[in-house]
């Protein structure tokens, strides 16, 4: 989730070094903002609160976090085809980024594929790693076998290790799209300051 992150926090403290103003941002015009933050809200119920281990998320789990995926790429792609400006680009990478996402998700029966080697480089144990299938609980990820479809839009980049607060995570290509995309919006509506 940090790696998610940490592209849109180093934005605004480029943007704030480069002498832009933040203000900008409290105005930020996001359409259907309510449901893509009702999408985000479900999205961390299901894996991190008890909502998973539960009956409900255990049989639900998988088309509960497909239809917050959907719903976030309803919000994104809303959000590119009502934006007149520069950055209507940004809100479309991130769209693609959740579509891709989402894809590689329904391939995999509900679950996005995550490398076990990508696992490993990011700094989890080998013990953990061959654990990932076993834990209780429903998960939103599922280890990479011989049988995962479009293996290469799953789990597949390790989280680098320069990163403040490594969490030993692994990302997707539409990961990092989403990220980038989501940066790119919220350095656009920046403004230069006034001198």
């Amino acid at each position: 989730m940090f790696a998610l992150l940490s592209p849109s926090l180093a934005v605004l403290v480029v943007a704030v070094l480069r002498n832009r103003s933040l203000v900008p941002l409290t105005r930020l015009p996001i359409a259907a903002w309510p449901l893509g933050l009702a999408a985000f809200a479900t999205e961390l119920a299901l894996t991190t609160t008890p909502v998973g281990r539960h009956p409900f998320g255990l049989m639900w789990g998988s088309a509960v976090w497909v239809g917050a995926l959907i719903t976030l790429l309803v919000v994104l792609a809303r959000n590119a085809w009502v934006c007149a400006s520069a950055s209507r680009w940004a809100w479309t990478a991130a769209a693609v980024g959740v579509l891709l996402n989402i894809v590689v998700v329904v391939a995999n029966d509900g679950h996005m594929p995550q490398s076990q080697d990508a696992r490993i480089a990011a700094g989890v144990s080998a013990e953990r790693v061959a654990g990932l299938a076993s834990e209780p609980g429903w998960r939103n990820v599922a280890p990479m076998t011989g049988e995962t479809r479009l293996a290469w839009f799953g789990d597949i980049l390790p989280e680098p290790d320069w990163l403040p607060l490594q969490l030993h995570n692994v990302m997707s290509l539409g990961d990092v799209l989403l990220a980038s995309g989501v940066a790119a919006v919220l350095y656009l509506a920046t403004t230069p300051r006034l001198r």
